[in-house]
C-alpha cells in the first residue's frame, strides 16, 4: 500500500489483522496494542510522517532518470562497462497447445513453481553477455544426478523466485569477476525488495531504476528477454516435432533440459539486438534503433517452427495461437516478492508457505518422472562427431567454422577418453597391488 502512495495507520493495520483472522477461522485472536507493538518490533515497522511523496509511475520520474541520472551514468562509464540485469519467468515445459491455458494461470504465492523457472539475463550496452542464471524450486533435481557440469548457474528457492540473498550472492560473484579484470562497472537493476543495495562492492556500482518505470527504462525489457524466449520456444517446438515424428509423443522437458535450451537461446541473442535495446531505453549516445537482421530474427524462427508443427500435426497448435502468444505466456509471472497483492492472494500465499514441506516432497516425486541424463559412450560420441562431419558436406555457409568446432570437440573428447582410461588402469593396477599382500600369505 505504501508503494502505491496509500497512507497506512495503526488502527487500519489492526483492523486488517482482525479481518485476516476471521478469514482463517482464528477465533481467539485479539489485535491488542501489545500484539501490535510486538508485531512492529518483529518486522521492523516504523511510522513516519508523509511529506512530499511522489505518486508511482509518473512522467516526472522517468524524466528525472533521463535528464539527470542517465547523463551522469554515461559520463562516468564507457558503454562497455554499463550493464543491465533483469529477471524473467519461464514456463519451461510449455508447449503450443497449452499456451492459452498457461497464459491465464494464477501464479500467486508460487502456485506454479513446479512448472516454472526464473532466469536472470544480464548484458552490457555493447552486447557483452554475462552467463545465464536460473532459479528453480528443487535443491537437487533428480535430472542432475551424475552431472558434473551444469549448462549455467543454478540455485533453488522455494517459489522459484529471486530473493535478496540470491541477488547479493550473484552480484558479489560478478563483482569478483570484474575486479579480476580490472574493470569498474555500473549495473542497472530494477528497484524492488529482491534487489538490495549490496555493500562493500569493489568493481560494481549498483544503479537502481525509478520504481514502476522499467517498461521504458529497462534495456532487457525492450526486447532482449523476448528474443531469448523466442529462441527458447522455437527449440521446444522443434523438440515437439522431432519427438512426434519418432512416435514418442510430446517431449517431457526436465529442468536440466530447460537450462540447456535456455543457455543456447541466450547465446543466440546477438550483440546487435542487445545494443538496439539499450538504445531504445536511452542508454546510448545514439537515439536511433536498427532493425533486427532478418537472417537472425528469433520471432521469424519461432513462427516458422509453429507453422511446421501446425502443418504436420494440426491438433498440436490451436488455430488462434501465434508466435506472440507462445512467447508471452509467462510475461505476467512474478519473479520476486515485489508486487502488490490482494487479500485473496495474501491468504493464498500464506497457505502456500504452510504447505512448503509437502510441496517440496511433491517436487521430488515430479522429478522422478523426468529422465536422468545418460552418459554417452565413447562410441556414441564418435558417431555424433561423424554425423556433424557429414553435415558439413551439405551446408551452404559456415563450413569452415563447423569443421573447426568439430575438430576441437573431437580433440577434447579423445583427451577425456584417454584420461578416463588411464585413471581406470592405474586404479586397477594399484588396487591389485594393494590387495596382494592380504591375499598371498607367502609374501
Amino acid at each position: 500500500m505504501r508503494r502505491q502512495g496509500v497512507p497506512v495507520s495503526g488502527p487500519v493495520l489492526r483492523e486488517k489483522a482482525l479481518s485476516y483472522a476471521k478469514e482463517m477461522d482464528i477465533k481467539d485472536f485479539i489485535a491488542s496494542n501489545g500484539w501490535f507493538d510486538r508485531w512492529k518490533s518483529r518486522h521492523g515497522v516504523a511510522f513516519k510522517a508523509i511529506a512530499g511523496e511522489a505518486q508511482s509511475c509518473t512522467l516526472e520520474m522517468t524524466a528525472s532518470w533521463k535528464e539527470s541520472t542517465l547523463p551522469t551514468l554515461l559520463s562516468n562509464y564507457a558503454l562497455r562497462d554499463i550493464f543491465n540485469a533483469d529477471e524473467f519467468g519461464l514456463f519451461y515445459k510449455a508447449l503450443p497447445d497449452k499456451s492459452m491455458h498457461l497464459k491465464s494461470e494464477d501464479c500467486v504465492g508460487g502456485k506454479c513453481s513446479k512448472v516454472r523457472l526464473t532466469g536472470l539475463a544480464a548484458a552490457s550496452a555493447t552486447g557483452e553477455k554475462l552467463p545465464m542464471f536460473v532459479i528453480g524450486k528443487s535443491k537437487k533435481p533428480r535430472c542432475f544426478n551424475g552431472v558434473r557440469n551444469l549448462p549455467c548457474r543454478y540455485r533453488a528457492q522455494k517459489k522459484s523466485w529471486m530473493d535478496s540473498q540470491l541477488f547479493e550472492d550473484w552480484v558479489r560473484e560478478q563483482d569478483r569477476k570484474f575486479e579480476r579484470e580490472g574493470r569498474k562497472v555500473a549495473l542497472v537493476v530494477d528497484n524492488c525488495p529482491a534487489h538490495p543495495d549490496v555493500a562493500d562492492l569493489k568493481a560494481i556500482h549498483l544503479v537502481f531504476l525509478p520504481p514502476n518505470t522499467t517498461c521504458k527504462t529497462q534495456p532487457m525489457d525492450q526486447g532482449v528477454i523476448k528474443a531469448t524466449k523466442a529462441y527458447y520456444r522455437a527449440s521446444v517446438v522443434r523438440r515437439y516435432i522431432d519427438a512426434v515424428e519418432k512416435g514418442k509423443g510430446a517431449p517431457n522437458i526436465s529442468v536440466l533440459d530447460a537450462m540447456t535450451i535456455l543457455t543456447r537461446a541466450w547465446n543466440k541473442v546477438t550483440p546487435e539486438t542487445i545494443k538496439n535495446c539499450f538504445k531504445k531505453a536511452g542508454i546510448c549516445s545514439e537515439a536511433q534503433t536498427i532493425a533486427i537482421n532478418d537472417l537472425d530474427n528469433p520471432f521469424a524462427v519461432l513462427s516458422e517452427e509453429i507453422q511446421s508443427l501446425r502443418e504436420a500435426y494440426p491438433e498440436a497448435v490451436p488455430a488462434n495461437v501465434n508466435a506472440d502468444d507462445v512467447i508471452g505466456i509467462d510475461d505476467a509471472v512474478s519473479t520476486s516478492e515485489s508486487g502488490s497483492l490482494t487479500d485473496e492472494e495474501i491468504l493464498a500465499e500464506f497457505s502456500s508457505d504452510q504447505e512448503a514441506m509437502e510441496e517440496e516432497e511433491e517436487t521430488d516425486e515430479v522429478e522422478v518422472l523426468e529422465e536422468c541424463p545418460k552418459k554417452p559412450t565413447a562410441s556414441e560420441v564418435r558417431s555424433a562427431i561423424d554425423v556433424l562431419t557429414s553435415y558439413s558436406l551439405f551446408v551452404n555457409e559456415g563450413v569452415e567454422e563447423i569443421r573447426s568446432h568439430v575438430q576441437k570437440i573431437e580433440a577434447l573428447a579423445e583427451r577425456n577418453f584417454r584420461s578416463s582410461q588411464r585413471q581406470q588402469t592405474l586404479l586397477s593396477f594399484f588396487g591389485s597391488k594393494m590387495q596382494s599382500p592380504l591375499n598371498n600369505k607367502d609374501q
